[in-house]
């Protein structure tokens, strides 16, 4: 999971770097050229984002718990394009989820401190859950040997495609920061696993630090 790690160091590296330009960028009016002709021609500014993030969903017949951050630059005043990376705090006897890839998310509406914001997270990750088995081994007693049970654990561990819609409410606190609540679903495809050991419903909490409007 370094790989992960690298990722997740290089999304906190990235906001603590462009956490000037945000309050820069957003506290400066747009320039303009050629105001004396009939064409203007408008500064384009583009604002940085990031949200860590909290995130509690199901996992197989347990519940996950979930730190991470996404992060990212708007485009445009309402879309959002950037990553994201999660990765389970809570697993007991080997379970473990962690996983990361491009998001994209859209503003389709707000009103003064209110907004309802859609994204979606598309990448990959790796799993580990737990399955009971029944053993089968031989016991000796006074019969001579003869064929014994007993439950045994089994671990499954899987590289997963992971596919993440969510919507959440967007609740302005202040002028470069909101808080984020809502909930989502997360589709996996695993392999030689069954999909609904890591798939499943989702709630997160989460605070942008940053904002296009």
């Amino acid at each position: 999971m370094t790989h992960y790690r690298r990722f997740f160091q290089m999304i906190v590296a990235a906001a603590a770097l462009a956490a000037p330009a945000v309050a820069a960028a957003q506290s400066s009016p747009p320039t303009g050229a050629n105001q004396g002709g009939p064409m203007i021609v408008e500064q384009i500014q583009q604002h940085f984002a990031f949200a860590p993030e909290y995130k509690v969903s199901k996992f197989g017949d347990t519940t996950a718990q979930l730190l991470g951050a996404h992060a990212g630059v708007f485009v445009a005043k309402s879309i959002l394009i950037g990553g994201g990376l999660y990765t389970m705090v809570n697993g007991d006897d080997g379970r473990g989820l962690t996983y990361g890839g491009a998001v994209v998310g859209w503003e389709p509406w707000s009103a003064g401190k209110f907004g309802v914001d859609v994204r979606g997270l598309i990448g990959f990750g790796r799993g580990t859950t737990t399955d009971t088995v029944t053993l089968t081994t031989p016991v000796r007693d006074r019969r001579g040997v003869v064929l014994g049970t007993r439950q045994g654990t089994r671990w499954l561990t899987s590289d997963l495609f992971i596919a993440e819609p969510q919507v959440d409410l967007l609740f302005g606190l202040t002028k470069h920061f909101q808080l984020s609540i809502g909930g989502g679903y997360r589709f996996t495809n695993a392999e030689h696993v069954d999909n609904d050991r890591f798939a499943g419903a989702s709630g997160s909490v989460a605070l942008r630090i940053g904002s296009a409007r």
